[in-house]
C-alpha cells in the first residue's frame, strides 16, 4: 500500500500566470502563493528571473 501523500496543487496567485505549484514549492508573499519570486514581485513569467518560464513555455 502506498502511504505517500501528494500535496495539492494550485494556480500561481499572479493573475496572468498559468503555472501550478504546491504550497511547499510556492513563494509566499502577503498570504498568497506564487510560482516564483518574479510573480511575487508582480513581474510574471515573461521575465528571465522566473524559474518556470523555460519549463512551462514552449515558445
Amino acid at each position: 500500500m502506498n502511504t505517500e501523500t501528494q500535496s495539492p496543487t494550485m494556480k500561481c496567485a499572479y493573475d496572468s500566470c498559468l503555472c501550478v505549484v504546491t504550497a511547499e514549492q510556492a513563494v509566499k508573499k502577503n498570504e498568497r502563493l506564487y510560482c516564483s519570486e518574479a510573480c511575487a514581485r508582480g513581474q510574471g513569467c515573461e521575465h528571465e528571473q522566473c524559474s518556470c518560464s523555460s519549463s512551462q513555455r514552449d515558445t
